[in-house]
């Protein structure tokens, strides 16, 4: 009796942060979510928001413990919880 070798699946590569061709897609579900008003504040900046988001779902770190470089912990905390609520990160997953 014969074992049929199976063929080696390589791994996806850990992703630290969105790359550009996947922002693309993400963008407009953003915008469609939170849609600019004519007048107020500027949101925060997304794409740092979401590689934040990454960066502590990756290292299993504390909001507290966040970079710097992400922004404001508190900021991208927000945006989590917002995305979450309106079921954005799960479309994101999705991709």
């Amino acid at each position: 009796m014969s074992k049929c070798k199976q063929p080696k699946i390589k791994p996806l590569p850990t992703i630290w942060e969105v790359p550009d061709d996947l922002w693309d897609r993400i963008l407009p579900l953003l915008i469609d979510f939170w849609p600019r008003k004519a007048t107020g504040r500027h949101h925060a900046d997304w794409r740092r928001a979401l590689n934040g988001i990454l960066f502590r779902m990756r290292s299993g770190c504390q909001w507290e413990k966040l970079p710097r470089c992400f922004g404001p912990k508190s900021t991208v905390h927000d945006w989590f919880q917002r995305w979450c609520e309106g079921g954005i990160m799960q479309r994101i997953w999705a991709m």
